[in-house]
Formats: structure tokens, sequence, C-alpha cells
């Protein structure tokens, strides 16, 4: 059930310190101006409400029509600066990330530029290269491990 559809950068028809909790799942990398988002955000967050924000950093392509930024988690603390920090990091780690670089790789490497091929590789090698994300479960404890990371998020509060 769908309470409101409007444009993210300009959500006037919402007051000032209205909601209490703003979940906002792979949306900034498809809008034009995310700090004009994130700003919208705040202004309609109530004192003490919360914020989460995931978004992708090393992480394919995917126009939905658009598809215009990428963020580390560094930069998506300072996107959302205004807000009481409550944790940020990397959801997934280094072998999660490879295994999807690695199926769309190998799903263009052999489609010999056809889209149908392309769109069965994908499923091809999602099943045969599943189990390589599971070494994230010693990967992604490295301290290194947030170099490869396909995605950032925050939690935060006003």
């Amino acid at each position: 059930r769908v309470d409101l559809v409007a444009d993210a950068h300009n959500l006037h028809m919402v007051e000032n310190d209205s909601v209490d909790l703003i979940t906002a799942v792979s949306l900034l990398e498809h809008v034009r101006y995310p700090q004009k988002v994130v700003k919208e955000m705040y202004r309609v967050l109530k004192p003490k409400g919360i914020i989460y924000i995931s978004v992708p950093f090393i992480f394919p392509f995917h126009a939905d029509p658009n598809d215009f930024y990428r963020f580390t988690y560094k930069g998506l603390d300072i996107l959302c600066e205004k807000f009481n920090k409550l944790d940020s990091g990397f959801n997934r780690g280094p072998a999660s990330t490879i295994t999807h670089l690695l199926v769309h790789f190998f799903a263009i490497l052999l489609s010999f530029n056809n889209k149908t091929i392309y769109g069965i590789n994908i499923d091809i090698f999602k099943w045969l290269l599943f189990w390589i994300k599971y070494l994230d479960k010693f990967l992604g404890n490295y301290n290194m491990a947030y170099v490869i990371h396909a995605g950032s998020y925050f939690i935060g509060q006003k």
C-alpha cells in the first residue's frame, strides 16, 4: 500500500518535522541531486527521528531510468553530516562484490553481444559462482574489506 508518490527533491506536501522514520534503499544513485534529497529528508524528519540510507559503491550500472552516482561509506557520512550518526559502513563484503561483478563480466564476455544470451548467462553464472560470496564470512572481518564493497549504509538520527 503506497501512501505517497512524490519527487524526493521537493517533498512540499510533507510538513516539517513530521516523519518518524525514513528508509532510502537504492534511491540516491538514481536522483539528480542527492544533496538536495538528503536535505529534504532532514527537513521532514521529526527530532529524534531515524534515517536509514543504503547506496551502491562498486556495483554495475543499473538505469531505472537513470543511474548517476556511487558512494563510499565515508562519502555517505559527509552527505548525511547534519544527522547524528548512529552507524555507517559497508553492507556487502569483497567476496560478494567480486561475485556480483564476475557474474556480469562472464555474462557479457560470453553473450556475443546478444541481449537474450546475456540474460541467460546472468542466471547461469549466478548459479555457478554463488559459493564465492560465502568467503565474506572470513574476508568481511578483515580491516581492508572496505576497499572492495558493493554498498554503503548510514543510520542516523535528527
